[in-house]
Parts: structure tokens; sequence; C-alpha cells
């Protein structure tokens, strides 16, 4: 997740396309990370990784294989741009898309993985970015329709943040 997130950064064909959130609020940099939730709330959609078939070899970013497989699908990450492409993607991908967005803008970004769900309370089954804006880490989950720039989702088990 995090090299997708800094090479989409660095992109200028990626840069181009996050300028409008910085013009939109000029040195604003709550302004510009409110403007990313936003749009990617109202533009993207939550989809779950894709289903695997039985045995088939389950591939995890950043994760060892040989322990950390999932019998219910494949860990998929996709690239920014293949998520604003799709306009679709699950809470790794449209967090990755939205710390790449902040960071080809200036505004650091890093993850959250937290373990939220009540069937498997000791695994990390959430991930969302945070932003730092004026000193402050504020997390920008779009997976709640009603989160706003700041919301943290209330029930977890644990946490860890990974910078970017």
């Amino acid at each position: 997740m995090r090299g997708l997130a800094v090479q989409a950064a660095r992109d200028w064909n990626f840069i181009k396309m996050a300028t409008p959130f910085a013009q939109q609020c000029p040195r604003d940099y709550r302004c510009q990370a409110d403007r990313i939730l936003t749009w990617v709330k109202k533009n993207i959609t939550f989809v779950p990784d894709p289903v695997s078939e039985a045995g088939a070899d389950q591939r995890f970013l950043g994760m060892n294989p040989s322990t950390d497989q999932v019998a219910e699908g494949i860990e998929m990450v996709q690239a920014p741009m293949r998520t604003l492409e799709r306009r679709a993607g699950d809470c790794d991908c449209i967090g990755t898309l939205i710390a790449a967005l902040a960071m080809s803008l200036g505004i650091p970004a890093q993850y959250v993985t937290i373990k939220s769900d009540m069937r498997r309370p000791e695994e990390f089954s959430h991930v969302y970015p945070r932003l730092l804006v004026n000193g402050v880490w504020l997390a920008a989950d779009p997976t709640v329709p009603s989160s706003v720039l700041g919301w943290e989702p209330p029930r977890q088990w644990g946490k860890t943040e990974w910078r970017i």
C-alpha cells in the first residue's frame, strides 16, 4: 500500500488530477483534506475484494503468504489510478487513493489498521488513512457514509499506525 501511494503521489499525471483539490481552497490544508474525503465518498464505491476459488494462491501485499492467508478471498490492493478508473475498491484501495491524493498536495499521510470485526476480534480487519493537517493526525475513513474528516471507527480491539 505504501509503495502504491508514494508512486502515485510522485506521478505527474496523478498530481495534475489532484491539483483541483488544492485550487478550491489554497493554503487551507484542512479544507483540501476535507475536499478529498468528500469527493472520494461521493465518487468511489466500496466493493470487497474478489472471492478466490478453493485452493487458489492468495497473495498479500506486505504480508507473509504462509501465515496470513484468508479463506474467504484474495487480498488485493490496486494502484490509486486503477481505483479512479474503476471508481471502486475496498478499504485498502480507497485508503491508498486518499493517501496518494493528499501526499501529492504535500499533506503527509499514514495508515491505521484496526481490529474491528466482532466475529474475528483478534484479526486486523480494516484500514484507513490519517492525514497530518496543521500538526494533527485526522482520520479520513471513507467507508462509513456519515463519516467526516477526523472521525474514527468507535468499535475496535486494537490499532496499529503505519507511516508512509
